[in-house]
């Protein structure tokens, strides 16, 4: 482990988050992230009221500095991003970690169920 994840191990960040995005083509994408304690992960995007419209990735994950998550995925070379907010909420962020400021800010956040 590097010394930030470490650092952020006290948050206790293995578990599953669970959230709803907006999306401009349907009711929404439901969205579980599980972050494992062996820095691997799996995400599951279902497109709401889009019959089997259901995606899943796996792969590693990172934490790097300024309380951001790295994912990833094993089967392609793009990278997603969560800002760490407290012990049980995650927010989409970009690769610098900047946050959504919009009118759907609290759309873009998952909360740990488990």
């Amino acid at each position: 482990l590097t010394k930030v994840e470490r650092h952020f191990e006290e948050f206790h960040i293995e578990g599953i988050y669970d959230g709803t995005f907006p999306a401009a083509d349907c009711d929404g994408i439901r969205t579980q992230l599980v972050l494992n304690h062996d820095n691997t992960y799996t995400l599951r995007s279902e497109y709401l009221g889009h019959k089997g419209a259901t995606f899943q990735t796996h792969g590693s994950y990172h934490i790097l500095g300024d309380m951001l998550i790295e994912l990833h995925a094993d089967s392609s070379k793009v990278n997603t991003y969560y800002k760490i907010l407290n012990n049980h909420q995650l927010m989409l962020s970009d690769a610098d970690g900047t946050l959504n400021h919009g009118a759907l800010t609290q759309y873009y956040i998952l909360t740990k169920e488990r």
